[in-house]
């Protein structure tokens, strides 16, 4: 079962979380940004009903990763063809071999395409992954039953996760609907 993500709110919450580390003179790396789409869609999901950004979750070595957000984030990605944009909204510095920060975003977050919810929930996300540092949130996002059940013994460098899982109690109904859903936004 996979989502369609939405492709809109994945690029305003990344405006948004770029927005909110230059506002603190904290350039974000993607690992950051991953981490905290992936937090603010488990925890919007779980209080709401619904995900922001309806993208799908694949086990990766250092965690859940949304799959369409990492995309995003790469120099290779289909603007165009996703988005009906020339090319990135931001500038991708590199700061190490497999790190890049992501700073001077070319326009403020749409604030019509995300919900004051989705908003607080982004921010709270950013505010634990800033707290927890690149190793606490390995060990946070490890602990999830949807990673823990994807990654297995850790043999591959990626693995779906089940939608089903990222709710607090495994709900495979509501997954369904979920997806249902994310054809039709």
């Amino acid at each position: 079962m996979k989502l369609k993500p939405n492709y809109r709110k994945i690029l305003e919450s990344i405006l948004y979380l770029i927005g909110e580390g230059e506002k603190r003179g904290e350039p974000l790396t993607q690992y950051q940004i991953v981490k905290s789409i992936f937090l603010a869609d488990t925890a919007h999901l779980n209080q709401f009903g619904r995900p922001i950004t309806y993208d799908n979750y694949s086990a990766l070595k250092f965690g859940p990763v949304p799959e369409e957000t990492y995309d995003i984030l790469k120099p290779n990605y289909d603007w165009q063809g996703r988005l009906g944009v020339k090319g990135p909204l931001w500038e991708r510095v590199q700061v190490s071999q497999t790190a890049f920060r992501y700073v001077k975003p070319e326009r403020s977050f749409d604030e019509r395409a995300l919900s004051k919810s989705d908003i607080k929930a982004l921010a709270a996300a950013l505010e634990t992954v800033r707290e927890l540092g690149f190793g606490g949130v390995v060990d946070h996002t490890h602990k999830h039953p949807a990673y823990v059940d994807a990654w297995g013994n850790g043999d591959a460098k990626r693995r779906p996760m089940k939608y089903a899982l990222l709710f607090e109690e495994p709900d495979p109904e509501g997954a369904e609907h979920i997806a249902h859903t994310s054809a039709h936004i």
